[in-house]
């Protein structure tokens, strides 16, 4: 992973973001083929297991992103230690956007059966129905995406 991240780009903030995935990687390799871990969360519900690693996996990507995102290696430090001061300002938190936050969480958990329901119910209410539905949606997406279109990523570097 660490050739990964200077495909990248030549910093040093793609080598930390590669080995933070490399070393995460061979660490999870190391703790599933060695069993450290079987008694750990024994009468523990599969379920819960699984959320544990989804948020333990997730957190461990966005400290990376922060790495691959940063100007410098001292930037990257810098925002990570603010993480958990809670100063600054909070002109970008609006209740728009938790209430996107909330909903993109909670969808997670819809039920497949749900799902299928809301999908065969949708095949059935006919092509009016079926295009009033994807034209609220690309009124949404355009509501909430940014404004203008996005760069390439590569042309960041």
């Amino acid at each position: 992973m660490l050739l990964g991240g200077l495909w990248h780009g030549a910093s040093w903030t793609f080598v930390v973001w590669g080995a933070i995935h490399g070393g995460v990687l061979a660490l999870e390799r190391l703790w599933s083929s060695s069993g450290l871990g079987r008694g750990l969360m024994t009468g523990v519900p599969i379920e819960i297991r699984r959320g544990l690693r989804w948020l333990l996996t997730f957190h461990v990507v966005c400290l990376a992103w922060v790495f691959f995102r940063a100007e410098t290696f001292g930037d990257a430090t810098d925002l990570l230690g603010q993480l958990g001061s809670f100063g600054g300002s909070n002109r970008l938190v609006t209740p728009l956007l938790l209430m996107v936050i909330f909903g993109a969480i909670a969808s997670q958990f819809v039920p497949m059966s749900w799902v299928r329901s809301a999908e065969e119910n949708l095949v059935r209410a006919g092509w009016l129905v079926q295009g009033v539905a994807i034209g609220v949606g690309l009124v949404v997406v355009d509501t909430l995406g940014p404004d203008g279109v996005a760069p390439f990523i590569y042309f960041q570097f």
